[in-house]
């Protein structure tokens, strides 16, 4: 897409108020005399005329751009209305925009002025109806056409139009100096550069466009076309906006139901006259002259339709064309104003809503597929083709296309991309037809930004999807036994004038919900706790649960945050989202804040589902601009957009943000200035957000500043936070995750990262402020496949504090590796501290029930992005969801929760979910098996991606992740009497246990004990062979996924389906790369032997460099443990293609055959395998486009994969090539070939 500074647009802090107006009119027009080709069997199509009223608040104007037309056709000029209906036209008008204008209370002598955008009767309507002092605005010659009718009998226009009024007439400077927007010559019209007239000729003399300017700070336009197209499809797609592969919204979804469902562009590009994605459907109908019926000058009129293609292509400039039907339902007209369109979708809801009038709609579709259609659409796998006959043996399915269209906008065929979670409201089967439900609702507020009146909107939205059932709206507070109430409870007693009946006492943001047959009751202690409610209600119903019920529920704790790492500036280090790999943010692009934040409220409603509310929104290590006006008024915006949904934004800070924006040579938090700066910093904040939840700090961590440069203590830091926030009803979050990651020494074995949270707190118990809340990551590291509890949790009881967690998969393979996360988190919050050795489950500390704390609870760094999956992968999902569950009730059983889950976002077919809970259950245990074992923490590269398999990155620097492996040992010694003494952090029963091996765990005992490969854990296994062992079993485990998830084809829609088995075919790899990485280093470090003699034992695979190399040649891989034999191959030059052949010496049968290869980034290499010179496949490196974890140009574990091949029948002696063609630095490089013997399972 395009973007603004191609348009040349002069910048300035001015706008106009513009109000779309719908003038009623309904004018049927055959296709084939205005447009061409007939598309399928569309020959006619209905238009309708968009006018604008435009205010100019620094002036006081109001003009009109364009009227429509006249509510009495017939009192157009004879000659007119003879020759539109000797073509069939005969429109009606139901209003005239004077009428409109009027009912609305507006008064027609505060138009200064009307502007045609040119002369035509659908464009003029009845000027005698304004004042004679509002001004009447055309193009260059309009004035030609003059006189009209009656003195001219012949003429086309109405004298009465005109005369009598002052008029103007423009010209455009069209000379070098003139002022451009992109290809139209413009005229300022007010002089401050909020509106200008666009000079657009070609389809009439003086046709006119114009540009207002709807918002300043991060400019947004609308582009008022006129008839510069009949239809969109003349204006798309083009080059600049090209056609995507999946429409999402679909086209044919609801208005005001955006992103619901998707739609397949293969649909509509089989109807497209040259199948092109960057083409227009339409172009002009022409004789054989060359005219047009509906243009004066055809080249005139495509060179207009350019450059409005040029200020189509911009994602901030809104285009509405006067006869765009398709846009109906989706922009709100007068009297509501159309500044906020960004904000509110319209622009990505409408942009190809228009493709829908190709293959029919409810209103004329018999008329539109009367004959017969020859296009066959393949979408998805599945032919769509006409009724007329085909061969069942050609095509397995056949369905007409009215039927298809029917389904989609039933939302059964169309693919689901993952926009909507798990928030679908997917029609339940048809069973509950004889149950009776409610009939209305009742929501007792009518405040747009009150959650009451959005659960009333979601209740609404939920019923129509689920039950099919339209359920009207009232604020009235009048109850009915037949209505859903919702609010809270005192706005219940104030509307029944007396409490309500057996409502428990609720905590803050609890609720209680009541379903008794029609009557549903749902009461919240605040607002936030009814619409909790009614999504409780409604996720009962989305699973097919109709029964009866009344209870209560209140929360567990009460910060239940989200914090996202998102950074304004996406080209650092770190990219859009430091650890995110489902896209870029959802807020912010290239040092901008999103002017369409509609991403933002779909993100919002899913929050809420699940109770959280407070998010922050950008990153831990913190950009100060935030707190500046420029930012702060986007912030503003993003919290308008959480607030009906009830979620609070936060704010992460940047300690020395007074010296880096505020103009003082010190950030010291005993400073007065800086004290000063704070206070008045933040009373700013506030008045820009006044419900904003409060900060997020990191201090003195990861090269993060903080009260350390000038000698002063975090708790400095934290109460200068604390007391700036404090009369605004704001909290801090001060994170615990503070070390030295610069002087840290493995050399000295007493020095352990894992002991600074405590050492760095301890001292601070019952000193910090009351709204200061200590954020403290779940184990001592961060974020490792498995820890122990953080001994912080237990050694600062007056201290508010809140447990960390990670949504995002940071060490747990990144959103492509299926890794279901609550099991893990049960272990740390179930686990017993036993401080003063009683009961001291985590879950209670931070929720401040073991130790009376008023203030506490959970956050997760989810760091959702643009995706429509928003994790990047479907199943991820269910992490997210179960966090906000947990957050709430901490008991709640990980199973139960994610079969919840999966009902809700895949249905409810028990085989669905039966298998989607299975794996998901085994999916921790066994990345834990395959990755790191015993307590070793993750192994993955802490140095680099975070990702792949790289275990000596853990030893050896500064970072303190150490393994301390050597050739006989390997662990960490962190008892008191010999190691580090971290296991003396703990009370007093744990620190017992931890402090000997023999009552140490075995899955923590790397973390606590330093031992040699041959110790014998309790199940009698050594050390190295349970490595062995595991990674095995690991592997299998995520093979079996790809066969799990197969079993289910046909069950889950297409899109969906094909998404998560890519990811499960890429996990399975990846999982032999991490296993045999793995065991390969310990085995060349220990010497020790599998003795199951397995690693490093592949009989079934040829390695690439013992292959018939042409083109090709050997390299050492780097770390050398991620290459099959510690070499692959690359092609010798990055212009031409190497080969790799050889033959095959395997006994003749039927094999999966693999390749194992790297697939680096900013290259897209292409591979194809042959059979005795038959191509058996090919494939591209493009996981870059298709995997979102953190990648890597060189060959390591971050980039070994592999593809599989199943079933191939081979025979001895048979010939085997690769032939890699390289692509830039991608040298299509590659490691082995595989066969794998069907029903020998994983043995290479």
């Amino acid at each position: 897409m395009s973007t603004l500074s191609a348009l040349n647009i002069p910048p300035s802090p001015s706008t106009v108020t513009v109000s779309i107006i719908d003038t009623t009119i309904s004018v049927p027009f055959p296709v084939g005399l205005v447009l061409k080709p007939i598309i399928g069997n569309i020959t006619q199509l209905t238009a309708n005329a968009y006018c604008f009223l435009i205010s100019h608040p620094p002036s006081g104007q109001t003009i009109l751009f364009d009227l429509g037309a006249r509510k009495d056709f017939s009192t157009n000029a004879p000659v007119l209305v003879q020759r539109l209906r000797s073509f069939g036209i005969n429109p009606t008008v139901e209003k005239d925009v004077p009428e409109i204008l009027q009912e609305g209370g507006f008064d027609l002598k505060g138009v200064n002025a009307v502007i045609w955008s040119h002369h035509h009767w659908d464009h003029t309507g009845d000027m005698s109806k304004f004042p004679s002092t509002t001004e009447l605005v055309v193009g260059p010659g309009t004035s030609n056409m003059w006189p009209g009718y009656p003195t001219n009998p012949e003429s086309l226009l109405l004298e009465s139009d005109y005369k009598g009024r002052p008029t103007r007439e423009m010209a455009f400077d069209h000379s070098s100096t003139g002022l451009k927007i992109g290809r139209f010559s413009a005229f300022d019209y007010f002089g401050d550069g909020s509106f200008y007239l666009l000079d657009a000729p070609g389809h009439a003399i003086g046709h006119m466009c114009a540009l207002a300017r709807t918002t300043a700070t991060l400019p947004s336009f609308i582009f008022m076309g006129g008839d510069t197209c009949r239809h969109m499809g003349e204006l798309r797609p083009s080059p600049l906006l090209p056609l995507p592969p999946t429409l999402s919204p679909s086209p044919f979804s609801p208005p005001k139901t955006a992103h619901t469902t998707s739609c397949p562009a293969e649909l509509f590009l089989s109807l497209h006259p040259s199948g092109s994605t960057t083409e227009p459907f339409y172009t002009l109908a022409l004789n054989e002259k060359g005219e047009s019926l509906v243009c004066v000058d055809v080249a005139e009129a495509e060179r207009t339709v350019e450059g409005a293609r040029e200020v189509d292509a911009g994602e901030a400039v809104l285009v509405v064309m006067a006869h765009d039907a398709s846009l109906r339902g989706v922009v709100e007209c007068w009297p509501e104003t159309a500044n906020e369109w960004m904000e509110k979708g319209w622009g990505v809801e409408g942009r190809w809503r228009f493709l829908a009038d190709f293959v029919g709609n409810k209103e004329g579709e018999e008329a539109r597929l009367s004959a017969p259609m020859k296009t066959v659409l393949r979408c998805n796998g599945t032919d769509f083709i006409n009724c007329n006959p085909v061969t069942k043996s050609k095509f397995e399915h056949i369905i007409c296309i009215r039927g298809l269209i029917s389904l989609l906008l039933l939302g059964l065929v169309a693919a689901e991309d993952g926009l909507s979670g798990w928030l679908r409201y997917a029609p339940l089967p048809t069973s509950h037809k004889h149950l009776s439900f409610p009939t209305s609702i009742v929501s007792l507020s009518s405040s747009k930004d009150s959650p009451v009146y959005t659960a009333g909107l979601e209740l609404q939205k939920g019923f129509k999807g689920i039950l099919s059932q339209n359920l009207k709206i009232s604020h009235d507070g009048k109850h009915t036994a037949s209505a859903i109430v919702v609010g809270t409870v005192a706005e219940y007693a104030k509307s029944t004038h007396k409490p309500p009946h057996n409502v428990p006492k609720l905590k803050e943001d609890g609720f209680w919900l009541s379903i008794q047959g029609k009557t549903v009751t749902i009461l919240g202690q605040n607002e936030r706790g009814a619409l909790y409610g009614a999504f409780e209600y409604l996720s009962r119903l989305a699973q097919g649960d109709l029964s009866s019920a009344t209870y209560a529920t209140s929360p567990d704790a009460n910060v239940r945050w989200v914090n996202h790492w998102d950074n304004l500036n996406g080209t650092g280090t770190h990219g859009s989202i430091e650890r995110g790999y489902g896209g870029d943010s959802i807020f912010y692009k290239d040092n901008v804040i999103y002017q369409d934040l509609s991403r933002v409220t779909d993100y919002a409603r899913l929050l809420s589902s699940i109770r959280i509310n407070g998010v922050v929104i950008n990153n831990v290590n913190a950009d100060p601009a935030f707190l500046t006006d420029k930012y702060l008024e986007g912030v503003a915006r993003i919290a308008s957009h959480f607030r009906p949904y009830g979620v609070k934004v936060g704010l992460s800070l940047n300690f020395a943000s007074p010296q880096l924006i505020g103009g003082l040579n010190t950030f010291d938090p005993l400073d007065p200035a800086v004290i000063e700066w704070w206070t008045t910093t933040t009373n700013k904040v506030y008045k820009y957000v006044p419900d904003m939840a409060g900060y997020l700090v990191k201090a003195n961590s990861e090269g993060q500043p903080g009260p350390f440069t000038y000698n002063r203590t975090l708790l400095d830091g934290a109460n200068m936070f604390a007391k700036a926030a404090k009369p605004h009803g704001g909290i801090v979050m001060f994170r615990a995750f503070v070390y030295d990651s610069v002087t840290l020494n493995e050399n000295n074995w007493k020095s352990d990262r894992a002991n600074a949270a405590v050492e760095n707190f301890l001292e601070f118990d019952g000193k910090f402020d009351d709204n200061v809340v200590v954020q403290i990551k779940y184990g001592p590291i961060d974020f490792q496949v498995r820890e122990p509890v953080s001994p912080l949790f237990a050694r600062i009881p007056k201290t508010n504090t809140a447990i960390e967690l990670q949504v995002t998969q940071e060490y747990l393979g990144q959103q492509c590796h299926l890794v279901y996360l609550p099991p893990l988190w049960n272990t740390i919050l179930d686990f017993d501290l036993r401080v003063d050795n009683k009961k001291t489950l985590v879950r209670d500390v931070i929720s401040g029930e073991r130790f009376n704390r008023k203030l506490g609870g959970y956050v997760a760094v989810s760091n959702v992005g643009i995706n429509s999956t928003w994790l990047g992968s479907h199943l991820a999902m269910s992490n997210l969801y179960a966090y906000g569950r947990i957050a709430w009730d901490p008991t709640v059983d990980a199973k139960d929760t994610l079969e919840d889950w999966t009902r809700l976002t895949f249905g409810l077919d028990k085989a669905v979910i039966n298998t989607i809970s299975k794996m998901s259950m085994q999916s921790w245990p066994a990345y834990e098996q395959y990755t790191g074992n015993l307590g070793i923490q993750t192994l993955t590269d802490i140095l680099y991606a975070h990702y792949g398999p790289n275990p000596p990155s853990q030893d050896d620097n500064p970072w303190g992740q150490w393994t301390r492996a050597d050739a006989d040992s390997i662990g960490m010694d962190r008892t008191v009497w010999n190691g580090t003494g971290f296991a003396g952090q703990y009370p007093a029963e744990v620190a017992n246990r931890y402090e000997k091996i023999a009552t140490t765990p075995d899955d923590l005992l790397l973390w606590f004990h330093h031992v040699p490969y041959t110790h014998r854990l309790h199940s009698g296994k050594t050390v190295i062979q349970h490595f062995y062992d595991e990674h095995y079993k690991g592997a299998e485990t995520a093979h079996s996924f790809v066969d799990q998830w197969k079993s289910l084809k046909g069950k889950v829609d297409k899109q969906r389906y094909e998404e998560v088995l890519f990811r499960f075919v890429y996990q399975a790899g990846h999982s032999i790369v991490w296993r045999d990485a793995i065991n390969n280093f310990y085995y060349n470090k220990s010497g020790i032997a599998d003795k199951s003699k397995r690693v490093g034992n592949h009989p079934w695979r040829i390695e690439a460099e013992s292959m018939t190399l042409k083109g090709y040649a050997p390299i050492d891989v780097n770390p050398f443990f991620t290459a099959s034999k510690f070499k692959g191959i690359v092609t010798t030059s990055n212009t031409t293609a190497g080969s790799a052949t050889t033959k095959v010496n395997f006994p003749s049968g039927t094999y999966d055959l693999a390749v194992g290869y790297y697939d680096i980034i900013r290259g897209k290499a292409n591979w194809k395998i042959y059979i005795n010179n038959h191509l058996l496949g090919q494939w591209d490196g493009d996981n870059e486009d298709k995997l979102g974890h953190w990648p890597s140009e060189f060959l390591d574990g971050h980039s070994a994969t592999r593809i599989t091949f199943e079933g191939v029948k081979i025979k001895k002696g048979d010939t085997i090539k690769i032939v890699g063609t390289p692509d830039g630095p991608e040298l299509a490089p590659v490691d082995y070939i595989v066969l794998l013997p069907k029903g020998k399972g994983l043995i290479d």
